[in-house]
Order: structure tokens, then C-alpha cells, then sequence
């Protein structure tokens, strides 16, 4: 199995972002990673691309959860990137697109192309941790990086994610 939860660090990690649109935040999130040589060039294009083409709004309570992803072949470093937000941001839902979802948890996941075979077994667990009851009230009450990535620790260790 693999061990996802190594990718995410506090540093990774964004409390109370404020950005208007699922674009301008996913568009912030790919500069962080350029600045830290996670991605190539174009990274952002093609997540954009991605987001429009294939939708990943979860319409989960108490909050919706996206969860972007883009080609591999833009991936220098694996990685998985997790921002709240401030306020709500709407991304069009997966398997729905029509319909809109307030997203307060953005959960990027940026994996090489060497590695996509990893991809659903990370989108499996993110979707079990979401699932699990108390996890989203929880990750709403962090305040920090530090506290975030806690709860995501102890939640995975709890789960068989």
C-alpha cells in the first residue's frame, strides 16, 4: 500500500486562503509548487485545463472537498498540497458538472508520471478520510499547518486509507 501521507508537509500545507474563483486557487497552488521545483513548466495550464475538462467538486457535509489533480508529465517531485479556505470557492462537481460545490478543502495531488498507477489508491484514501465522520468538522477548526496536518495523521492511522 502506499504511504501517501508522506507527501503532505506543514509546508505544503495552507490555512485560510482567500482566492474567488476554483482557477485563481488552483492557479496559486500550482505557483507554490513551481516555486518549490515540484512542477514543470505548464503545470498550471494543464491543471486548469484538467479542472474544466474533468470537474472534481465533492458535494460532501458539512463543507465540499476538490480534489485537482493534472498529467504527470509536468511532475518533477510527487506531492500532495492542502488548502482551507476562508471562504467558500465554487468548483463544478465531479460526475455532475452542471452543478456547482462550495469548496472549503482543496486537496491537490501532483504525482510523476512514473507514478500514476498511485493515483486512485490516493484518491481512494482521500475520499475514505473525507468520508469518515468527523474528519471535515475537525480539518474546519485548524488553525494552523501544524494542527491540519495532525489531524490528517491521526485520522489516517485510524483508517485503512
Amino acid at each position: 500500500m502506499l504511504n501517501w501521507m508522506q507527501w503532505l508537509k506543514p509546508s505544503r500545507i495552507g490555512i485560510h486562503e482567500e482566492y474567488t474563483s476554483a482557477k485563481d486557487t488552483l492557479q496559486a497552488m500550482s505557483r507554490f509548487l513551481t516555486e518549490n521545483l515540484d512542477v514543470a513548466e505548464g503545470f498550471s495550464d494543464a491543471l486548469v485545463r484538467r479542472e474544466q475538462e474533468y470537474p472534481t467538486g465533492l458535494p460532501t457535509e458539512p463543507f465540499g472537498v476538490a480534489i485537482p489533480h493534472a498529467d504527470g508529465r509536468y511532475v518533477l517531485r510527487p506531492g500532495l498540497v492542502v488548502w482551507t479556505m476562508k471562504t467558500p470557492v465554487l468548483f463544478r462537481e465531479m460526475g455532475n458538472p452542471q452543478n456547482q460545490v462550495m469548496v472549503k478543502l482543496v486537496l491537490l495531488i501532483a504525482l510523476p508520471g512514473a507514478n500514476q498507477d498511485g493515483q486512485t489508491e490516493i484518491l481512494q484514501g482521500i475520499a475514505g478520510l473525507i468520508q469518515t465522520p468527523g474528519f471535515l468538522q475537525d480539518v474546519d477548526g485548524c488553525r494552523d499547518a501544524d494542527q491540519l496536518l495532525n489531524v490528517f495523521t491521526r485520522y489516517y492511522n485510524e483508517g485503512s486509507f
